[in-house]
């Protein structure tokens, strides 16, 4: 899951995906016992919240007293803040630190970093290759990149305004309703107009979600 920015129920949104996908492993029938595979979300951030302390934050359940995992449910919640992230290339040594630094940085190489140490690596530097899209990817991309950069000039311009003011109290409140008066009525049905287009032109309903953040159930209504 990739996110741009934080969300007031974050967490609730990626834990509610991940109680999705356990529940949809129970069959019909009296002979199944309950027994569920591995789950994994692993999220994408470009931000960081008050509970991260590191680039990586790994959710687990646990037992509150020992801290060792409980039960046999293998459910774990991976955090990736790219805000945190903050190794140079040469201190990239495990295989997750270098895809986390070609993930952040892949849009100001000239010449990405470990492409010719690993295939995997080479695929994904390949793939975000704009000139190697088709007239369709590429459309979908430069849609995706206006809303985008439209987003964050908004709110960038609205946090210049209230910190001239010093309207400190006024830019957390204004802000945070402005983007939830905003985001509801404008963004909100944007996405959900960009969704709908994506949806007409073919694109999985998986991919549309990924793009927009709508929630798999709303996409399939459009």
């Amino acid at each position: 899951m990739l996110q741009n920015c934080p969300q007031r129920y974050f967490f609730n949104r990626g834990f509610y995906y991940i109680c999705r996908m356990i529940s949809r492993q129970g069959q019909i029938g009296s002979d199944w016992k309950y027994g569920l595979l591995p789950v994994y979300g692993i999220y994408l951030l470009n931000f960081s919240l008050p509970e991260f302390h590191s680039w990586r934050t790994d959710v687990v359940l646990a037992n509150a007293v020992t801290g060792e995992t409980f039960g046999e449910l293998k459910l774990k919640q991976v955090y990736i803040s790219f805000e945190l992230f903050n190794l140079e290339k040469e201190e990239c040594v495990t295989p997750l630190e270098k895809l986390v630094f070609i993930l952040k940085n892949m849009n100001i190489f000239d010449m990405a970093p470990f492409k010719e140490e690993n295939e995997a690596f080479r695929r994904i530097l390949d793939a975000a290759n704009v000139n190697a899209m088709t007239p369709h990817e590429r459309d979908v991309y430069d849609e995706l990149l206006k809303r985008y950069r439209d987003w964050r000039c908004t709110t960038e311009y609205a946090i210049e305004q209230a910190e001239e003011k010093g309207l400190a109290r006024g830019m957390e409140k204004g802000l945070e309703k402005g983007m939830e008066k905003g985001f509801a009525k404008g963004k909100a049905e944007e996405q959900r107009e960009i969704a709908a287009n994506f949806k007409k032109q073919g694109i999985g309903i998986e991919t549309i979600a990924l793009c927009t953040g709508l929630p798999i159930e709303e996409i399939e209504r459009l």
